[in-house]
């Protein structure tokens, strides 16, 4: 596997010369990478133009330098550039089903792919793919789409300013939402602003070129109507999702949704196999024990292959370590933390957790971590690791918002929707811990009517005689995606473990 964090650490320190690296690719794109291209309907002339490549990862060039080669191996390169042209990233696009989609190299996030012809233009489409915009450059068409897996940010919207814009994103669920968020950014800056359905069982607007006879004839026609509909009726009815919804399950029939299991089989067993995208609360009394089982279930997930991102407050970072070397040596903590246990126990651990560190980032927050501040590691994590990452937070009331007025927002219906907003925006499990007394044991209704699932931890009396804390109950007393119960577990607190 290749060392990502020092890929990007090079990228970050600027080792790479990246038209080197662009004239290079463009040089290695070879019969298989043009084949695709070909079947996706992109000309010789396109490739050309945009100087896309390929990295077969084989032989050649930076090898040697942090597997570069491996990095990108089989996957197609496409250089990103700024307004002027000047290429300031590099983003690889798999063509074998492969996951991540998309892997870029700096993560930069200021620019959009095509961005340069914003400059004279005063329409353009805003597409799902890079090959969205490469199909449509080819028919004179202006477009632009995010370069790599993140979200359409709100400092985009100047870009835009004056401008008639139409959104046209996948034809699915993630698209239709992500196309009302947008929505909701540019109609303070665009001119005029249309959203573009793609008809039934065409995902993208590739798809559309490659599959319908005469497709730029049909592809003007749905703007006509778009535009012509949107003037009909400026706020139009669900009718306009019936296809976008269609479409979405057809996907989920064909791909089942990716879970995050929690590690925990008896609790997995009532998740349906484990955390969906949505937001989680795990909520107990102070000192029972949240902390560590979110850290088990971070070090469960990340073990899998799931990239995974730790939001803490009350524990250092050294500490969360502390937690999983004491379960993976069956020691309890305090001994971690003293310095007490042989050092070439502490090695041995180290090295097991070399696969499973690789996907797990811990971002330590003070008092004065912003929720932006947060927003921007996930989404750097996002661009390095390929896709987002499941996020744990230990403490959610750290959380301070500024409201729509400017004023701090901490209340807890507010920080609760924000958190849920996250989830469908990243379409990731969030799961954060919530402190709750015996009086409020019940929850209070905004984490009840907010969050997609609500896992209560408590103390079990009837097993607890005699040896308080080794026995807890796990009730999940919300599931928006499953059924309700509760599991026992036991809490070995000398060794971090929960079994």
């Amino acid at each position: 596997m290749p060392n990502m964090e020092r890929i990007h650490e090079m990228a970050e320190d600027n080792k790479y010369d990246l038209e080197e690296l662009v004239t290079y690719y463009h040089k290695n794109l070879n019969r298989e990478a043009f084949y695709y291209l070909e079947n996706k309907g992109i000309r010789q002339e396109t490739i050309d133009k945009f100087r896309l490549g390929f990295e077969s990862g084989k032989i050649g060039f930076y090898i040697r330098e942090n597997s570069l080669a491996e990095y990108f191996e089989d996957r197609i390169i496409v250089p990103i550039t700024d307004a002027k042209g000047t290429v300031v990233d590099l983003v690889g696009r798999s063509f074998d089903q492969r996951e991540p989609l998309y892997k870029s190299l700096y993560g930069v996030d200021e620019f959009l792919y095509n961005e340069q012809v914003l400059k004279d233009s005063e329409e353009v489409i805003l597409c799902s793919d890079i090959l969205d915009v490469l199909t449509l450059t080819q028919v004179d068409l202006p477009a632009v789409c995010m370069p790599n897996t993140l979200l359409f940010k709100e400092s985009f919207s100047e870009k835009f300013a004056g401008k008639r814009v139409f959104i046209c994103l996948a034809n699915d669920e993630t698209g239709r939402r992500e196309s009302v968020r947008i929505e909701s950014i540019l109609k303070e800056q665009a001119k005029e602003l249309f959203t573009v359905h793609l008809p039934e069982k065409i995902r993208t607007i590739n798809d559309l070129f490659v599959k319908r006879e005469r497709p730029l004839e049909l592809f003007r026609e749905i703007l006509k109507k778009t535009i012509e509909d949107t003037i009909k009726a400026p706020i139009s009815s669900d009718l306009k999702y019936l296809t976008v919804f269609n479409e979405e399950y057809i996907k989920r029939h064909q791909e089942p949704e990716a879970k995050a299991p929690s590690g925990i089989s008896l609790l997995d067993d009532l998740l349906n196999g484990g955390f969906v995208n949505g937001l989680y609360m795990l909520a107990g009394q102070p000192n029972i024990g949240k902390s560590t089982l979110m850290k088990q279930m971070a070090d469960h997930i990340s073990m899998g292959g799931q990239p995974v991102v730790y939001v803490t407050w009350d524990l250092t970072p050294f500490e969360l370590w502390a937690r999983s070397v004491a379960r993976f040596l069956g020691k309890a903590p305090q001994e971690v933390m003293d310095g007490s246990l042989d050092p070439e126990e502490i090695e041995a651990a180290n090295r097991s957790f070399t696969e499973m560190s690789r996907m797990q980032w811990t971002f330590e927050c003070s008092m004065q971590t912003t929720p932006d501040e947060i927003c921007a590691f996930i989404e750097k994590i996002a661009v390095q690791a390929g896709k987002p990452p499941v996020l744990f937070l230990d403490h959610f009331h750290r959380l301070v918002f500024a409201a729509r007025d400017g004023e701090e927002e901490n209340a807890e219906e507010y920080i609760i929707y924000r958190l849920k907003q996250w989830a469908r925006e990243w379409n990731t499990p969030i799961i954060t811990a919530v402190s709750v007394d015996h009086s409020d044991l019940h929850l209070m209704g905004s984490i009840q009517a907010t969050a997609d699932g609500i896992l209560l931890m408590e103390s079990d009396p009837a097993v607890n005689s005699g040896n308080p804390g080794s026995f807890l109950r796990l009730k999940l007393t919300k599931n928006r995606h499953g059924g309700l119960g509760e599991v026992t577990v036991t809490f070995q607190e000398d060794k971090a473990v929960f079994a």
